[in-house]
């Protein structure tokens, strides 16, 4: 990943981890191999903190640590597994730190909230998943939390 004003941007496979030229104007970044003058990729410039990477750059099989992270999701409860598989699935790697993010308010929060709140999030994601689905009579809370400090 090479990055340009706080946006990341892929070079090709064998590029991963080594030095390149980067060239950019206010529509695209260009990734240029130092010895030959030769363009790896171009891209369409990003928003900061943003990822930009090809389509035949992507890696074939998900990596070893993603799966795990999925597997953790799956534990934490099914709902939570299975926006954390629709993220995977949409935004590719992209998505670990947003599972991360997910997998973190479980902790925070709790059994009960992180069902409400994955359960609305699937149905907002995915229309045409009709269950699981809450009762709208069900009122779910945060844990109250102790006040720390004086």
């Amino acid at each position: 990943m090479h990055r340009v004003e706080a946006a990341y941007y892929g070079a090709p496979p064998g590029w991963i981890g080594r030095l390149a030229h980067v060239q950019w104007n206010a529509t695209h970044v260009r990734l240029i191999d130092p010895f030959s003058g030769q363009l790896l990729r171009e891209h369409l410039r990003q928003q900061r903190g943003r990822h930009r990477i090809q389509e035949q750059d992507r890696p074939t099989r998900t990596p070893l640590s993603t799966e795990q992270l999925l597997r953790r999701a799956e534990i934490a409860g099914t709902h939570i597994g299975a926006l954390c598989r629709a993220m995977h699935q949409n935004l590719g790697e992209e998505a670990v730190r947003r599972i991360l993010g997910v997998l973190n308010l479980t902790k925070k929060y709790g059994v009960a909230y992180r069902g409400q709140v994955t359960c609305a999030r699937l149905q907002r994601a995915m229309p045409a998943l009709s269950e699981p689905r809450l009762p709208a009579a069900h009122k779910w809370s945060a844990p109250a939390r102790p006040r720390s400090g004086p």
